[in-house]
């Protein structure tokens, strides 16, 4: 993981996501933790996936979901906001958020969450990422940003 933030941090997202990537695909919590807070941070936004609105909100809240964290800021405490507010579909909303801060388990919430249609489901993603993977110049991203967070 840290090889990934140093090349993310050297504003090498492409190679940074090469390393990643499998990692998450395979299911690995940490892996989700980057990218999430990679693409909120410094715009390194997955192959296919659009950069802005609503679906730009689903890529997020479908990274968080599997790399929930609740000692981040970005990942904890600012997500359960997002589930609390009008950019989902409340009661649902309110319903996953209540199940990220009792820590239920992260595999009941992210069930509940699929249930809602907050997030698709992990094979689907994948699908979705995997069918736009052409450039290996993406993802884009600026150096810097998120990662000094992300390695406290």
């Amino acid at each position: 993981m840290q090889k990934a933030i140093d090349l993310a941090r050297e504003g090498d997202c492409p190679a940074a996501w090469r390393v990643v990537w499998p990692m998450a695909k395979a299911g690995d919590r940490d892996a989700f933790t980057l990218l999430a807070e990679g693409l909120a941070g410094f715009d390194m936004n997955p192959s296919g996936q659009p950069a802005e609105g609503l679906e730009w909100h689903r890529t997020y809240r479908f990274l968080v979901m599997r790399g929930y964290n609740p000692q981040s800021n970005l990942l904890g405490s600012d997500f359960l906001a997002i589930l609390n507010s009008t950019l989902v579909e409340q009661p649902a909303g309110e319903q996953v958020a209540d199940c990220l801060k009792d820590r239920s388990g992260i595999r009941e919430c992210v069930a509940l969450a699929e249930q809602f249609g907050f997030v698709p489901a992990h094979a689907d993603f994948v699908v979705e990422v995997n069918a736009h993977r052409n450039d290996p110049n993406e993802p884009r991203c600026e150096a810097g940003g998120i990662v000094e967070e992300i390695e406290q």
